[in-house]
């Protein structure tokens, strides 16, 4: 790599992308209530840089994942592109690639599907609706080599979860 600068797509067991539904009156009380599960978040596991992204909700709340990246994880990450003498301008999520491939399947849009991809020893499930809407994510610590029982059993439980809570049926 010779350029100075560098995004990177991160999938790490510390990285936490979890599902919040706040109040969808407003956006700034949705952005209050989310500064409030950042705050639980960070006062059980330490600092954390988060940024939050919209979701598909079918209630009345709005949803959405917020993703939580420890200060700690981000600093050695930065520390090693720094000794490369490379600027880290942002750090994606594995979810930010997923949802563009939502969009790149050319199915019909609104259908519901479930993506799944392998990311070292673990496997991320997105739920949307194409072209790019998310209903959900699930990280699973279990890679399709080593564990597929295990991976099969928790796309089948998204695909009932999705059934239930979306009234979305996955078949593809």
């Amino acid at each position: 790599f010779a350029g100075t600068e560098a995004f990177l797509i991160l999938g790490h067991e510390q990285f936490v992308h979890q599902m919040e539904n706040a109040p969808a009156f407003s956006e700034a009380a949705a952005r209050t209530y989310l500064r409030g599960r950042v705050e639980r978040h960070v006062h059980d596991h330490g600092e954390a840089l988060w940024v939050s992204q919209r979701a598909e909700s079918n209630r009345k709340d709005a949803s959405y994942v917020l993703h939580l990246l420890p200060s700690e994880l981000y600093l050695r990450i930065n520390e090693i592109a720094l000794r490369r003498r490379i600027d880290l301008t942002r750090i994606l999520p594995l979810l930010v690639p997923l949802q563009v491939e939502l969009g790149n399947l050319g199915e019909p849009a609104g259908l519901p599907v479930l993506l799944a991809v392998e990311a070292g020893a673990a496997t991320q499930l997105v739920v949307g609706r194409t072209p790019r809407e998310i209903l959900f994510t699930r990280t699973t610590l279990a890679s399709w080599q080593a564990e597929p029982a295990r991976v099969a059993v928790e796309i089948n439980r998204s695909i009932l979860y999705a059934k239930q809570q979306f009234a979305a049926v996955v078949d593809r």
